[in-house]
């Protein structure tokens, strides 16, 4: 499956703990990623038109760890994993570029953490 939605402003895409079969492309619009951490929800990001997300609920066939809303009226494209193994052999840039974002994604975490590991030593 690969298709195009549209979603109005403030229109949640999917919420934490629902299953996931898809990821998205933003082709125009934002969206937030937020994650609840017991009664507070905690902002993860926005994310821009040419950006991606909902990637580890398809990749590892686990719920979504956070809700994604839109900011905005945003559009986006849908892909499940065969649309996905599919454009990646048309252009394995595709994949590159995934795995680069992600890779930074995970960077990202790793130097928060190491911020609030330090923050509780000094």
């Amino acid at each position: 499956m690969h298709e195009e939605k549209k979603f109005a402003d403030g229109e949640v895409i999917f919420r934490e703990g629902d299953p996931g079969n898809v990821m998205y492309f933003i082709s125009s619009g934002q969206v937030r990623i937020t994650k609840k951490m017991g009664s507070l929800e905690s902002q993860l990001g926005i994310l821009k038109e040419g950006e991606f997300f909902g990637e580890i609920a398809l990749f590892e066939n686990v719920p979504r760890n956070a809700t994604a809303t839109s900011i905005g009226e945003t559009t986006v494209v849908v892909a499940d994993r065969e649309a996905l193994s599919q454009m990646i052999k048309e252009r394995p840039d595709v994949a590159l570029a995934i795995i680069q974002k992600m890779c930074a994604r995970v960077r990202k975490v790793d130097d928060e953490i190491t911020k609030i590991i330090e923050s509780l030593f000094s």
